[in-house]
């Protein structure tokens, strides 16, 4: 299983990857570090809420690099598309990449943007557009994590999906390190990600 652990850690590399890539954008990330934390290097539960930011670029990390590329299910009743019946039984595959870079719902779909995270420019979307930690009964195995909380004193409205937990868990990571480095992107290291060699696992590779 590598759920919670190899996600959680790819998409964290990815956001530093971008920050990287965008000075302007870590830089605003910075400056809401060092505004919610002050001179403090430790982020609490609450805090991490407050890095309204810092979620968004999460939200977008995770659109243009999914952790998880597809997800299958099988459909425990008929499906009727329009005309079209597909029977119960039957093998569906989530295309959660292609889903994310969909020009129909995504403007400029390829481009890295937080800013189109905000709470105005979301209002609408339908809510199982974005699914980067699946939904419905299999959603994230951060669900489980749930049961830890009581034990850390941690607010349970915090945990209540795992998707949250998993934000959560990228948000301190991501966070603590700009917090205390600069990060540079290399000139000339360029990464090419084909998704479609497996179904879950990207295959990158750096030259």
């Amino acid at each position: 299983m590598f759920e919670g652990h190899d996600t959680t850690s790819a998409s964290a590399v990815w956001s530093l990857y971008y920050l990287a890539m965008y000075p302007d954008i870590q830089q605003k990330v910075y400056e809401e570090l060092v505004e919610v934390l002050g001179e403090s290097d430790s982020i609490n539960v609450e805090q991490a809420g407050k890095l309204k930011y810092l979620d968004m670029v999460t939200k977008e990390t995770l659109r243009l690099r999914p952790s998880v590329s597809a997800i299958i299910r099988t459909l425990t009743e008929d499906l009727h598309l329009d005309d079209l019946v597909i029977p119960a039984g039957t093998g569906a595959q989530i295309r959660i990449w292609e889903m994310n870079r969909d020009p129909l719902y995504w403007e400029e779909p390829e481009k890295f943007d937080p800013e189109r995270w905000t709470s105005e420019r979301t209002k609408n979307m339908h809510p199982f557009l974005y699914v980067p930690f699946s939904a419905g009964p299999r959603n994230c195995v951060g669900t489980q994590t749930s049961i830890l909380i009581p034990l850390l004193t941690f607010s349970l409205e915090i945990y209540n999906k795992g998707q949250k937990f998993a934000l959560l868990e990228d948000k301190i990571m991501v966070g603590k390190i700009v917090k205390n480095f600069r990060l540079e992107f290399q000139t000339g290291t360029h990464i090419k990600c084909l998704p479609d060699v497996l179904p879950f696992v990207f295959i990158c590779a750096f030259f």
